[in-house]
């Protein structure tokens, strides 16, 4: 019997035209404080937009590369060809293998994807673009597990289709169930959030209900900047591919603030000292 508690109400993420702001003000408003907000209209000039609605042009720009995928049912992973995955995501109720997962280019070395660069262009307002890494996460009817990003801050632009997103902000930590803090996945929560959209189980997680949720549906052409350390779990509704950018957060971010002493100090010294120990003593670390 689940619980009576129902899920906290979501507030909108604010959205704001790309043409509407500058640099300086994108910086302090958002950046600075770390504000999530969606950017209309700053995928204009990407290529992408047409061309990566033909399932057959992703197919041909595939070429005979395999890559792993993960079945949506189990999560089983098996290698399969990227054309044949491209024209999955497409197919009616999607191909029973259709998640993709894939580096475009990491730091300026190019991934398995990486002939695709030219139809993408880095984000607004990027300080370091050479510390930039882009990935694509395309499938039908997905759904990624609650997570943050523990060293970087991320553009999610998407492409084709639509994604719902909910982010949860930084204080909300000790209502997130994150994974044990010596695991290595302590940037995971152990709440699992249903593919269909339905919140976990209250019973087994009713802290959930004390989170303070904000919400948004990404469309073709948005950006949804998501600061270093918000929570987050994003699924694709139907046929839906994003690129997402991941640039390096600032050092006071990453170590001199709650989130970033329990991810980046205290999980990856104590934790991996720890971890060496229990590996030693033929034990594994858990979440």
């Amino acid at each position: 019997m689940r619980s009576a508690l129902v899920p906290p109400k979501s507030i909108s993420i604010p959205a704001i035209d790309l043409d509407q702001i500058d640099a300086a003000t994108f910086q302090t408003r958002y950046v600075d404080p770390g504000r999530p907000v969606l950017l209309r209209g700053a995928m204009k000039n990407w290529a992408a937009l047409g061309r990566w609605q033909d399932p057959e042009y992703l197919a041909e720009a595939a070429g005979e590369r395999v890559i792993y995928a993960a079945d949506p049912a189990n999560g089983d992973r098996t290698q399969l060809p990227l054309k044949d995955l491209w024209r999955g995501i497409f197919a009616e109720g999607g191909a029973k293998f259709s998640s993709i997962n894939a580096s475009i280019n990491t730091k300026g070395q190019s991934g398995i994807l990486g002939n695709l660069t030219s139809d993408t262009k880095l984000g607004p307002f990027l300080p370091h673009a050479h510390h930039v890494s882009t990935k694509v996460f395309a499938g039908y009817n997905t759904r990624c597990g609650l997570h943050l990003h523990p060293d970087t801050e991320a553009y999610l632009c998407q492409v084709v289709g639509k994604k719902r997103v909910i982010l949860f902000p930084p204080d909300d930590w000790n209502h997130i169930y994150p994974a044990n803090w010596y695991s290595p996945y302590v940037s995971f929560s152990k709440a699992h959030f249903a593919r269909d959209g339905q919140w976990p189980d209250f019973g087994e997680f009713p802290q959930l209900a004390k989170t303070h949720p904000m919400e948004c549906v990404v469309e073709p052409g948005d950006m949804l900047y998501i600061p270093i350390y918000w929570w987050h779990v994003v699924w694709g509704l139907g046929a839906a591919i994003c690129v997402t950018q991941f640039f390096r957060s600032s050092l006071s971010k990453r170590f001199m603030t709650r989130s970033g002493l329990r991810c980046n100090y205290l999980n990856r010294v104590g934790g991996m000292r720890l971890r060496l120990q229990m590996r030693k003593r033929g034990l594994t670390a858990g979440v």
